[in-house]
């Protein structure tokens, strides 16, 4: 197997999360493909539980959708060609949104636990 005919990592990796229970991923082609590539395989790792999806997705961005509301993932892609799966990209680590997007309650509440840590 050539290590040089595979795809590289892709570009510009993001992922966000749009609500508590989906991601949005956004990627580029990788710089270098060696030929077309033929589409892209998302691994989604639940950290807590190592429980593993992976899914094959074509185009330039996807929705990860039915996930656990504040919950941390971890996300691995990779493009693939006739040669087969290239180069995987960096983990990425995203933590879902909780369901209440009302920051000022959290805040008030961190603020207090500082500032019972800086009393000695």
């Amino acid at each position: 197997m050539d290590q040089m005919q595979i795809p590289g990592p892709v570009e510009n990796l993001r992922a966000v999360s749009t609500s508590p229970t989906s991601i949005l991923i956004t990627w580029e082609p990788p710089a270098y493909a060696n030929g077309p590539v033929e589409g892209y395989r998302l691994y989604c790792t639940e950290i807590a539980t190592g429980k593993e999806q992976n899914i094959e997705v074509n185009g330039l961005s996807y929705k990860l959708e039915g996930l656990k509301k504040f919950t941390e993932y971890t996300i691995r892609f990779l493009a693939y060609n006739r040669y087969g799966p290239g180069v995987s990209s960096e983990d990425l680590t995203v933590r879902t949104l909780s369901d209440v997007p009302n920051a000022m309650p959290q805040n008030i509440s961190l603020e207090v636990v500082n500032s019972k840590v800086f009393e000695r």
